[in-house]
């Protein structure tokens, strides 16, 4: 089971108003991406970085060529995104009025690096100033301390264990490796719906 497969997106309700959306419980902020790119991208990073390449060995692969793969050990996450906002951080009220304008607006994101732990993987992002959607908007700031895309996690593990990776880093219970160069990849900002 993934985290998002209760959740509705803002795009699943397109054809509801702004008053009824409004009235709808937001559970999270997002910049929803592509798993399937996010499962390329670790091939790819594979090829040039022997940790991914060893993680990936650990794990079973990636379901890159079948989403629904059952050969990891674990569970690729099916939903990735990065979460802006969690509704335990900011009132509803907040949520919409900070994010109201954005929800629907594309932006590129750079991954500027990977975190591995033993039960938990993450690729570190920067976010940009503004959304790529004309007329652009303002990215507001994450919530989050460590804006990443959760990709991995173990049997029995939580994907929001990834934000605890920096904290894992700093004890030498995970590895962070920065990239040569940051990869770019898309998303869209989103609201999921309890």
């Amino acid at each position: 089971a993934h985290y998002a497969s209760s959740l509705q997106t803002t795009t699943q309700f397109a054809g509801i108003s702004n008053q009824s959306a409004v009235q709808r419980f937001v559970e999270i902020v997002s910049i929803d991406v592509d798993a399937k790119t996010m499962h390329n991208l670790l091939s790819e990073l594979a090829k040039d970085y022997a940790d991914v390449s060893s993680f990936l060995s650990r794990i079973g692969g990636t379901p890159a060529d079948d989403i629904n793969s059952k050969k990891c050990n674990g569970n690729f996450v099916q939903s990735s995104h990065v979460t802006m906002a969690h509704f335990s951080q900011l009132s509803q009220q907040t949520l919409y009025a900070d994010y109201r304008d954005i929800i629907g607006h594309s932006l590129t994101l750079s991954i500027t690096g990977i975190l591995i732990g033993e039960t938990v993987a993450a690729l570190s992002v920067t976010l940009p100033a503004q959304s790529d959607t004309e007329p652009p908007c303002n990215v507001p700031p994450s919530q989050n301390t460590f804006p990443h895309i959760t990709i991995w996690f173990g049997e029995g593990e939580s994907a929001s264990r990834a934000n605890e990776l920096p904290s894992l880093v700093e004890k030498r219970e995970a590895v962070r490796l920065e990239l040569k160069e940051p990869m770019q990849i898309s998303g869209k900002f989103e609201f999921w719906y309890l």
